[in-house]
């Protein structure tokens, strides 16, 4: 991944991170509204160098996060290191602003 949106520089070969990624999203209305959506948990970084993250990835995964870094913005968030694997909620606009 070319610079995600990353935890400040924490994220180290061995870290594992979730892969969420922000966009606009169309409703049935045709009105446009930004979302953030968990697209991945738990996924191994193998490297880090200047600014890039490569993470271990099945082919389809890989594709997946090729079309995500196209076409939205990638943000990682490190995992603890001991911890369960939850199931947040796809997160709307309104949801943040209260709207």
């Amino acid at each position: 991944l070319g610079s995600p949106q990353a935890v400040g520089g924490q994220i180290a070969v061995g870290s594992h991170v979730d892969v969420w990624v922000t966009s606009d999203a169309q409703s049935g209305t045709g009105v446009s509204r930004p979302i953030a959506k968990l697209l991945f948990q738990d996924m191994k970084v193998l490297n880090v160098a200047g600014g890039n993250v490569t993470l271990q990835a099945t082919p389809t995964e890989s594709g997946q996060l090729i079309y995500a870094s196209t076409n939205a913005t990638i943000w990682l968030a490190l995992r603890p290191t001991i911890g369960s694997k939850p199931k947040p909620p796809v997160i709307s606009a309104g949801q943040v602003t209260g709207g």
